[in-house]
């Protein structure tokens, strides 16, 4: 009975410890629909607040993530963790889910596997999304305080929203991004609007694993064109060895919010 006493003490313990680890106690997890007029979908949207964020009158950094659907919850546990483990103030996550097909609105451009609807989705964030998120939450409001991270096709929306949306996002946390898409087209978009980006102050962490073949051949030159055209923004470029597309994710993510906590000072 003793034993039985003690397994059970040790295994609340250990329950909140996990809940003190991960930084967002159920209270700090928010989950809205957003009825998009510019899409005319519905999305499903997933907000953590910060360990205190009830506690005082200070404006968070935003992140905002593609696919949350699968990575809300990892992300939101990484972020507490390592801005606790850095001393730095942590961020309000928001999480994007899907409205009716993520290829519809991730792929910039029509094709057979896509409507390319990447401009209006980023009109979405834009105009209905932050507006929201801005107007709801103790936030900063400017966009060297927001963040964008997407892997696969939404990598390349992150991507996408760099060269064609550069108002919106100063941090770009992007994965092993399909930049093969309608022959390289977001890299055409940045040597087509270069002029007019390469002053911007950026944060952007470029992320692939090793077996990745195609991915990293786009990613590695948009990486170079940034160190090469961009002064102003702070860039990394990372494989992650022995991982493929959907085994480094995890990996990449990680390192990215390594990326972006160190440097987030800097803007």
């Amino acid at each position: 009975m003793k034993t039985k006493k003690l397994l059970i003490l040790f295994f609340i313990i250990f329950l909140m410890s996990c809940q003190k680890e991960d930084g967002y106690p159920p209270t700090s997890k928010e989950h809205v629909t957003i009825s998009s007029l510019e899409r005319n979908e519905d999305y499903p949207i997933w907000v953590y607040l910060p360990d205190g964020y009830h506690n005082g009158n200070k404006e968070y950094h935003t992140i905002y993530l593609l696919d949350a659907e699968w990575d809300k919850e990892f992300v939101a546990r990484k972020a507490s963790k390592i801005s606790q483990q850095m001393g730095v103030d942590n961020a309000v996550i928001v999480g994007i889910g899907y409205g009716a097909d993520r290829m519809h609105d991730y792929s910039p451009t029509k094709t057979k596997d896509g409507k390319g609807k990447a401009g209006e989705f980023m009109r979405f964030i834009k105009n209905e999304l932050i507006p929201k998120i801005e107007h709801n939450y103790r936030v900063r409001k400017n966009r060297d305080s927001r963040c964008i991270i997407g892997h696969s096709l939404a990598g390349l929306c992150s991507a996408y929203a760099f060269t064609m949306s550069p108002e919106i996002f100063g941090n770009y946390i992007i994965l092993s991004a399909s930049f093969w898409w309608d022959d390289d087209i977001v890299l055409q978009y940045e040597q087509q609007y270069r002029d007019q980006l390469t002053l911007n102050r950026n944060l952007v962490y470029i992320g692939v694993g090793e077996t990745e073949g195609p991915m990293i051949v786009g990613s590695k030159y948009f990486y170079e064109m940034l160190r090469k055209y961009y002064p102003d923004t702070i860039s990394e470029f990372v494989i992650i060895n022995n991982k493929g597309h959907m085994t480094s994710k995890n990996d990449d993510i990680e390192k990215g919010l390594h990326f972006y906590f160190n440097n987030r000072q800097t803007l």
